[in-house]
């Protein structure tokens, strides 16, 4: 259970650069969204320009070497036809000053080739509703909360809630969505007090994705938001963070 974002990617003998707003919410289960943001991009409403680096969401696997692997069940590039089907994964340390750094290889999408990268993620505190660093100490009572949309709906979605934040894409499968926009919705939210407030909120069906509403559910249920089913497929709560 995390909440991390990026502090900086390096490309082969490249420099260290971080040119997105990059956060990952994970869940217990390691349910994941994944959204990068361009750096100083317009993220609300509908866009006729995609600006993002890269959505997707999907579960994370390990290893017994402690090798990750991230499944795509969604994923933004895929849908723009950027790069090849690469399997995503990295190998993650944990630096002196709490930092988490990944090695391993992924498409640049700069480049066309798959190389060598380094990223370094930050873990935050999920308790705030800002961008916080997470204490070394921190012991809190979090809610976690995974939704995810039911099959045969041609709508592909998840939601995955930690604490005060929480980050929701949806896919579209439908002929007539033509754009990136309609074929492709994400939302990114935090909480303060019990009012939640979209940070990120792109897509022409951004209204299908049920921030306002996860309050009341519990693991196995299934209701109706923007016209799309959804079910809670983990419920934990409040659970510590140590």
């Amino acid at each position: 259970m995390s909440l991390t974002r990026r502090v900086s990617i390096k490309w082969g003998d490249g420099p260290e650069e971080e040119p997105t707003d990059t956060l990952v919410i994970t869940s217990l289960e390691k349910h994941y969204v994944d959204i990068r943001a361009l750096a100083g991009s317009s993220l609300h409403h509908q866009q006729h320009e995609f600006p993002f680096d890269w959505a997707f969401c999907g579960q994370v696997v390990e290893d017994e070497d402690s090798q990750f692997t991230y499944t795509h069940d969604i994923d933004s590039r895929r849908l723009q036809g950027i790069g090849k089907e690469e399997i995503d994964s990295g190998k993650v340390e944990v630096l002196a000053n709490g930092d988490e750094r990944e090695t391993g290889h992924m498409f640049n999408p700069a480049t066309g080739k798959v190389e060598p990268f380094v990223e370094v993620w930050r873990p935050l505190d999920p308790n705030k509703s800002t961008i916080t660093p997470q204490p070394k100490n921190l012991a809190s009572d979090l809610v976690v909360i995974v939704v995810a949309t039911v099959d045969g709906q041609g709508a592909n979605g998840k939601l995955v809630r930690v604490g005060n934040w929480m980050q929701g894409i949806v896919e579209f499968d439908n002929e007539k969505n033509n754009s990136l926009a309609d074929k492709l919705s994400l939302v990114r939210a935090t909480c303060t007090g019990d009012i939640w407030s979209r940070n990120i909120s792109w897509g022409n069906h951004v209204d299908k994705i049920p921030v306002t509403d996860l309050e009341g559910h519990v693991l196995g249920d299934t209701f109706t938001f923007g016209g799309i089913e959804w079910a809670v497929i983990e419920h934990k709560g409040p659970v510590k963070l140590l």
